[in-house]
């Protein structure tokens, strides 16, 4: 089955404020400033994971999110458990045996014993996934520097601080505090 095509980001986004506005006349008292606030940002990031998903995939045989934790794992002194893995990029346990399968597959990662509980397993980075990080990492640092074109630092660090506090009233709305 054929996919559609898919708009331009920034006129869906019209189109939905549109939508949106027409949706308010229609619904007395009910605000939907937020509705659409939400919905951008839920469009803008569904496109930002699809598109760095596409640019990893133009450099390896590995999608976005092995790439993410080839990432973590060098961030992690090269190794970690999967389950601290998970905790970090809000995987469920099934997606991250699969990323781990994935990278291991390509010979990216292997599973050693974690060296202060031999029980558990870690997963860790090899030669050949740090080249593939050292090669890949800076072509997709120009593309995230497009991304942020006309962004100041200024910009960017209160959106950070603004995305955080989005994420810890969903916690809270989601009963998941601390």
């Amino acid at each position: 089955m054929n996919q559609p095509t898919l708009r331009p980001l920034c006129q869906s986004i019209e189109a939905m404020e549109s939508a949106f506005g027409t949706a308010a006349s229609l619904l007395a008292g009910v605000p939907l400033d937020r509705a659409v606030l939400l919905r951008m940002l839920l469009v803008t990031a569904n496109a930002l994971d699809a598109t760095f998903d596409r640019e990893v995939r133009k450099h390896a045989p590995i999608g976005k999110t092995e790439f993410r934790t080839l990432m973590l794992l060098l961030s992690n002194e090269g190794c970690a458990a999967p389950s601290e893995l998970s905790h970090v990029d809000h995987l469920g346990r099934a997606n991250m045996t699969r990323v781990a399968d994935a990278l291991i597959k390509h010979g990216f990662a292997t599973r050693t014993a974690d060296t202060e509980d031999r029980r558990r397993i870690a997963l860790c980075i090899t030669a050949k996934g740090r080249r593939l990080v050292e090669r890949v990492a800076p072509k997709l640092a120009a593309g995230e520097a497009a991304v942020f074109e006309g962004i100041n630092a200024r910009e960017q660090r209160l959106m950070i601080g603004v995305l955080k506090r989005l994420a810890a009233n969903l916690d809270a709305w989601n009963g998941k505090d601390g």
